[in-house]
């Protein structure tokens, strides 16, 4: 039997779904399992976690997944499910039947939770439990100002880089995110999960790679569930104009051009006009 996608039920608790016959493993067989099954429809190679899919359409493939330890899976399954809003603000997760969702033991799943809290991304309320954090309009603004912050030093530090990055590496980021945009539109979650994979290509190249492992806990500040669509909006040529500008050397250049980036993106986040 197939089992469900994660998904909060109208009482804003995860569903239990259907459960899978088998916990996961790398093989092929009859069961259901991360590895070798196939989710809502869609087949699920032996080490992969499914591809990219609106809600409800299948697991979403986190950004660089690759071949991953079914922790690390489970992880990055729920962590996109949140940042994407395939989990709500306010959706309870409880442990057992997330493990019973995705066919695994509850060990990763309760260690996937604990970084998540440590993330900020999932809260502890009462008698232990656990939802996902909801962010207000003052959590906005705070997020807005840490990312303009965050986003000058990371300009600064690749503009000094500059000759020693693999800028087509980080220009190949734009495939995917031209994908999304004409299978979901901005509004999708292939779309929010490729824009966040393309700027924490751009962070991974400003930073040793020990420090590139903290970043990824920051990805709070570049929020991917609440997209407003407005006109002249152009997200290939925008990126496309800020790696330019970030690759080209001139320090004050890139950070001109990495706060624009931020600003219009804050614009776009809240419905406010850019001027």
């Amino acid at each position: 039997m197939t089992p469900e996608v994660l998904r909060p039920s109208d009482g804003g608790e995860l569903t239990r779904g259907a459960a899978p016959d088998d916990t996961v493993s790398g093989g092929s067989g009859s069961g259901g399992s991360v590895a070798g099954n196939t989710v809502a429809g869609n087949a699920v190679p032996g080490d992969a976690v499914p591809g990219d899919a609106v809600p409800g359409e299948g697991w979403p493939r986190p950004a660089g997944t690759g071949t991953a330890t079914v922790r690390e899976r489970v992880y990055r399954y729920l962590r996109q499910a949140v940042m994407t809003g395939e989990l709500a603000p306010g959706t309870r997760l409880v442990e057992d039947r997330i493990a019973e969702e995705l066919g695994v033991s509850r060990t990763p799943v309760r260690e996937a939770l604990q970084r998540l809290t440590s993330e900020a991304l999932v809260t502890r309320i009462r008698r232990g439990q656990l939802e996902v954090c909801a962010v207000g309009p003052r959590e906005r603004a705070e997020m807005h100002l840490l990312r303009v912050a965050f986003d000058e030093v990371v300009a600064r530090l690749v503009s000094r880089r500059a000759a020693e990055i693999d800028w087509q590496a980080i220009l190949d980021k734009l495939g995917p995110l031209d994908a999304a945009l004409r299978e979901g539109g901005i509004g999708g979650p292939a779309f929010a999960m490729a824009h966040l994979d393309l700027h924490m290509a751009v962070n991974r190249a400003a930073f040793s790679p020990r420090t590139s492992t903290f970043l990824q806990s920051q990805a709070f500040l570049y929020p991917t569930d609440d997209y407003v669509q407005q006109g002249g909006y152009e997200p290939i040529e925008q990126h496309r104009a800020l790696i330019a500008a970030l690759a080209s050397g001139d320090e004050e250049q890139a950070v001109a051009a990495a706060l624009a980036h931020a600003v219009r993106g804050h614009a776009r986040r809240t419905g406010l006009s850019e001027g």
